[in-house]
């Protein structure tokens, strides 16, 4: 028996033959209701394919580098800086077949340069964003162990030997992702602690790929935004928690904005303020801008430079009677925020660099620039710090900055150049490679084919030689290092163990990495391993190279030396004695008695910790010891101390010094 049949849907059957054309006609159709699907199918899955890195033709690919100087930097910037010409890394790249393929032949244009330690292992890893056919690539190479953290001692004998790590290792993981990264920044944006990138096109979406375990990238994800990325920046708004948060530019339907985003770690979801602006904003920054303890953002808004200032999270505030505006007219193109002008609290400053190639640089109103008298100088010292009883503080409840306490800013300084060769997304940038007080400002794409450093002058600056590298203007040098096509993008690597600092240049003409190195300003030898003292130090100081003439103690009297400002000192295995007792209970009484004394920028190499010791045996004043070493007792701001491959003993803080 036959179940019952809805008889709409039954039809009767035709007696009659099916002829040919008919026969034709319907395979016809059967193939078309076949097809309709599997093309529909393929067309999305096309589509999507460059969002991912997940390739099923994965290749390995490497790309010599060329045997010339892309870089002319060697000898240019000094006295301040001590540059080595530029040169490509030879890369292997690990990746998606078409985008290795991309890389390889040069049809990938580059566009972005940022780096964070992914893989946690102690070294500064390397993102570099490309643009390629409508969509992106990212790539992404580690850090050097031998370089910053050597998991073997014997890299520190073969550094003492003239052994130059590359910063970074010579192979990339190639990631295919769905838009050019014009924008490229990095950060902890989950709550897990990896760090990962997040990245935008100019004038479309915002993506993020998280970090892994092993220290790789998970597929982008995108952001849901108001409207096309103008600008974007990342750092810690209001008190830092620990995630990185995300300042936005869009300009969509309701008009130019900037989004603050500080809830990372649960997917930038919402933005905690939105600001709107009078034209799309052309660059962001954060930093601190005030006396208060929360950092802030600066965006650039037409010709205005708009302040938002922080505040705790417990503390309820109008998000309007947050900012502060500031006119610096021809339209703001690029913002550094850094020390550029010296003061006595080291505040910050805004540098602003406008379309008609002018850097601005944005004072705050309360500026004091007085310098410090001998006697204020022999007062501001470790030495003279008195131990304070600490008093816990909830700093989410903490006193923000009040429009009322303002001084305002000024426009204190402008820097003429000329017009911008190019329309790149980050053309300004702060950088330390003198590793001095003041920072420096890098413009990049400012002239065709070159890359400018406008070094801030201080008083006691030695003055540079004439040379065609080096203009000097009022209390302002300019250093100039010609790049083998226009440059795109730079980044400034943290100093090496051996106390290089790698620049490191993207170009329009090639995918590879330029390296250019900052060497120190010298490296010395330490060739006794006694504590000579008073008169004895002037000899043990020299540090020529001759026999017997450089002590430990001596080396770091030459090091202090603002002459010799980023001295390496190379510390051979042995141990050496500190036998020459302080003057002051409180230690940090200078280097040539007591605790060694480092007051400038400096790096100590060891031949391993096992070999090479420091030991102080000093019994101080009050016969409860001296300490081993006392770090910048004039509180001067930015030095950078790299000490690697030694031991410190014997050193002590006693109640004397009010420590207990």
């Amino acid at each position: 028996m036959r179940p019952l049949m809805n008889p709409t849907h039954h039809v009767k059957a035709s007696s009659s033959r099916i002829t040919i054309r008919t026969g034709v006609k319907l395979m016809a159709i059967c193939l078309i209701v076949v097809t309709v699907p599997v093309a529909l199918y393929v067309r999305v899955k096309s589509k999507d394919s460059p969002k991912f890195s997940k390739a099923e033709r994965f290749v390995t690919s490497t790309r010599r580098a060329k045997d010339t100087v892309t870089v002319q930097a060697a000898g240019r910037g000094k006295p301040f800086l001590n540059f080595q010409n530029g040169h490509e890394m030879s890369v292997t790249y690990r990746g998606d077949q078409a985008a290795v393929a991309a890389l390889q032949s040069g049809g990938a244009q580059p566009r972005a340069l940022a780096s964070a330690d992914f893989d946690r292992n102690g070294t500064p890893d390397v993102v570099a964003g490309y643009a390629f056919n409508g969509a992106g690539i990212i790539t992404l190479q580690r850090g050097n162990p031998d370089a910053f953290a050597p998991t073997d001692d014997s890299v520190f004998a073969r550094i003492q030997q003239g052994y130059n790590p590359d910063s970074l290792l010579p192979g990339a993981d190639v990631y295919s992702v769905p838009v050019s990264p014009d924008f490229l920044v990095t950060g902890t944006f989950t709550k897990d602690g990896k760090k990962g990138v997040v990245f935008a096109a100019k004038g479309g979406g915002l993506y993020l790929m998280k970090g892994k375990s092993d220290g790789r990238f998970g597929d982008p994800e995108q952001i849901n935004l108001p409207g096309p990325v103008t600008a974007l920046a990342a750092g810690e708004f209001r008190a830092a928690d620990g995630i990185t948060d995300l300042a936005v530019g869009v300009s969509g339907s309701g008009g130019d904005a900037l989004l603050i985003f500080d809830n990372g770690g649960d997917g930038f979801s919402n933005a905690l303020v939105q600001y709107q602006l009078s034209s799309p904003a052309s660059a962001i920054e954060f930093g601190g801008l005030d006396d208060d303890l929360y950092t802030d953002v600066v965006v650039g808004d037409g010709s205005e430079v708009l302040v938002v200032h922080g505040w705790g999270r417990k503390e309820q505030v109008a998000a309007e009677s947050r900012v502060e505006r500031l006119n610096v007219g021809s339209g703001v193109r690029g913002l550094a925020l850094g020390e550029f002008e010296w003061d006595r609290e080291g505040r910050s400053e805004i540098a602003a660099l406008t379309y008609d190639g002018t850097v601005h640089i944005v004072e705050n109103g309360k500026l004091d620039t007085r310098p410090f008298t001998d006697a204020e100088k022999a007062l501001r010292t470790r030495a003279n710090l008195k131990p304070k009883k600490l008093t816990q503080q909830d700093i989410e409840s903490g006193p923000s900055w009040k429009s009322s306490q303002s001084a305002g800013w000024k426009d204190g300084k402008q820097i003429l150049g000329s017009n911008l060769s190019a329309d790149l997304p980050k053309p300004l940038m702060k950088t330390n490679l003198a590793h001095k007080e003041m920072d420096e400002v890098m413009l990049v794409g400012q002239s065709q084919s070159q890359l400018e450093i406008l070094r801030p002058l201080s008083t006691t600056d030695p003055t540079p030689a004439p040379d065609q590298a080096v203009l000097v203007s009022g209390d302002t040098a300019k250093i100039t290092m010609d790049v083998q096509s226009t440059p795109v993008a730079a980044l400034a690597l943290p100093s090496k163990l051996n106390g290089v600092q790698d620049l490191v240049v993207l170009d329009s003409t090639s995918t590879n990495l330029s390296i250019v190195p900052d060497a120190p300003n010298t490296t010395i030898t330490v060739d006794r391993t006694d504590d000579p003292s008073g008169a004895s130090l002037a000899a043990a100081s020299a540090c020529t190279g001759a026999a017997n003439d450089c002590s430990l103690r001596g080396a770091l009297q030459f090091a202090n030396n603002a002459a010799n400002n980023n001295t390496t000192i190379s510390l051979p295995a042995n141990t050496y004695i500190l036998s020459t007792n302080g003057t002051s209970a409180g230690g940090c009484d200078g280097n040539a008695v007591g605790d060694l004394g480092a007051n400038q920028t400096m790096s100590i190499v060891g031949a391993g910790a096992a070999t090479t010791i420091i030991r102080q045996t000093g019994t101080g004043p009050a016969n409860d010891g001296d300490r081993v070493m006392c770090m910048n007792e004039p509180f001067t701001l930015n030095l950078i101390y790299n000490f690697s491959g030694f031991t410190m003993v014997g050193g002590r803080d006693g109640t004397s010094a009010g420590t207990g």
